[in-house]
């Protein structure tokens, strides 16, 4: 048996701090609790990449979807190993889809309550700000699809990502390829909030 067979094709949210990640996960009503990486690690435990992957590829197996955290030092080591060849199984297997806005929406989101009604402090609104433009690059190459939230609501992007999960069971969207060979194409609150990212 493959090593794609043994493991369920997936599709992981990625994306700047607001961007819509963890909300996403309540429209389409699949528990944060158990499909969201920092639920498990903590918000302020920044896992390697050995944990990344066994969250990803085994913890969460029954998980269709799920949102991976945004400590830097994790996203980074995962983009570099996939300029590398690396971690195979996990490309194969993972669709990395990025919810995107543009930085000035972002500002305006992230001064608003999150998904959990609290606010969130200004040096991890500046700190979301400041490290947009090197985030959103390793975003883009992490991605096999991006979508453009700029004037979608949660219900619109729940259903695109809904759809991307129906093209992987049906084979026609592929977890390591991003489309035309380029980069992607622009419940319940569980008591897991969408925060700023972490800095490891």
């Amino acid at each position: 048996m493959s090593d794609v067979m043994m493991h369920p094709l997936k599709i992981a949210l990625i994306g700047h701090s607001g961007a819509g990640k963890s909300v996403c996960l309540d429209e389409l009503r699949i528990d944060r609790r158990s499909a969201d990486m920092d639920a498990s690690f903590g918000r302020n435990h920044c896992p390697s990449l050995a944990a990344a992957v066994r969250w990803l590829m085994n913890e969460t197996s029954d998980q269709p979807i799920v949102v991976v955290s945004n400590h830097e030092e994790m996203l980074k080591v995962m983009w570099q190993a996939k300029l590398r060849g690396e971690e195979g199984e996990l490309f194969r297997c993972v669709l990395f889809v990025c919810l995107r806005k543009p930085k000035d929406r972002l500002a305006c989101h992230l001064a608003k309550p999150n998904a959990a009604g609290r606010c969130r402090d200004l040096a991890s609104q500046q700190y979301t700000l400041t490290s947009y433009d090197r985030l959103d690059a390793m975003f883009q190459e992490l991605a096999g699809n991006t979508i453009d939230c700029t004037t979608k609501g949660v219900a619109e992007v729940a259903a695109e990502v809904a759809s991307l999960l129906k093209s992987l069971d049906k084979g026609s969207a592929e977890p390591g390829a991003a489309p035309n060979g380029g980069p992607g194409t622009p419940s319940g609150n569980s008591g897991v909030e969408e925060g700023p990212p972490s800095v490891c």
